[in-house]
């Protein structure tokens, strides 16, 4: 992450990750690299407001809130009526739709970086009721 007061942080376990991207994401980010920053000592996700500074983290997590606005993903929890953090709301929805299509809890868990499954699958494993009433369909 990178923030105005401390620049680049690392995770807030203070630990490096590393995320093992799919195909698909290797190839976006190689295609965004070549196409936004020719110069591979300059930050990956250059802002738009400052020439050849950094993307800062509000301004992502603005973006983020209003693209969830704009696809009509709620940003209340409708459980708790707490607001939903963006990235937090991604990385649910990602370890859900991931869960949910079969993938191994241990990747999706690396993927995270979370330390343990209870984690990963307790706090933001939920599965929808489509996808319990899917999963209930394949019992024999």
């Amino acid at each position: 992450t990178w923030n105005s007061e401390d620049g680049l942080t690392t995770p807030k376990d203070g630990e490096a990750r590393t995320v093992y991207l799919t195909p698909a994401a290797r190839d976006v980010f190689e295609k965004w690299a070549k196409r936004h920053t020719p110069d591979i000592k300059g930050p990956l996700f250059a802002s738009p407001t400052s020439l050849g500074g950094r993307l800062y983290v509000d301004y992502a997590r603005r973006l983020v809130r209003d693209a969830m606005t704009d696809g009509g993903i709620p940003t209340v929890d409708p459980m708790s009526g707490l607001a939903r953090k963006p990235f937090h709301s991604l990385r649910a929805t990602f370890t859900r739709r991931q869960l949910e299509a079969g993938r191994h809890p241990q990747w999706v868990e690396a993927q995270l970086g979370h330390s343990s499954l209870d984690l990963t699958i307790g706090v933001y494993g939920s599965w929808s009721r489509d996808a319990m009433v899917a999963e209930a369909a394949k019992v024999a």
